[in-house]
This record gives C-alpha cells, sequence and structure tokens, in this order.
C-alpha cells in the first residue's frame, strides 16, 4: 500500500478512515469526503491493530469487522 496524497483528497469521493487517528490526519490534510469505516457498523468503532490481539485471533477479529463494515459501506452507497 501507500500513503494517501493530497492529489487523493480531489480524485476519489470517497476517503475511508480506519481509526480516530487517521482520521484525524486526513481531516488535518483537507478531507472533506471522509468517513471512519467503523461507522458502516460496530458503534463507528476504531479498526484495531491485529498484532494487538494473541496469535492469530486478532487477524480473524479484524478481517471480521472490516467485511462486515465493507459490506454495509458498499450496501448504503449503491442503494441511490
Amino acid at each position: 500500500g501507500r500513503q494517501v496524497t493530497e492529489a487523493d483528497l480531489s480524485s476519489y469521493e470517497l476517503i475511508v478512515a480506519l481509526d480516530e487517528s487517521n482520521y484525524g490526519n486526513l481531516k488535518k490534510m483537507g478531507a472533506k469526503n471522509l468517513i471512519k469505516l467503523g461507522h458502516f457498523g460496530h458503534n463507528n468503532e476504531d479498526v484495531p491493530d491485529p498484532y494487538f490481539f494473541p496469535g492469530f485471533e486478532g487477524f480473524d477479529r479484524v478481517f471480521a469487522m472490516i467485511e462486515s463494515c465493507v459490506t454495509q459501506l458498499l450496501i448504503e452507497k449503491t442503494r441511490d
């Protein structure tokens, strides 16, 4: 992957942050079309770092969270 650039902010319809830190940094860059992934499920929680959990549990939990939030994001954004 790569970091978000200022050019990205005007190139994409939606910028999705995984956590509050990402959200704040993107907001400082001038992102207007910004939302946290957790907004689409999991009570707007941050997507945690999978390494904070023991073994592979973190990867399974983070994958499940991302998958459900992205599914809901796609449902909401493609309704129109």
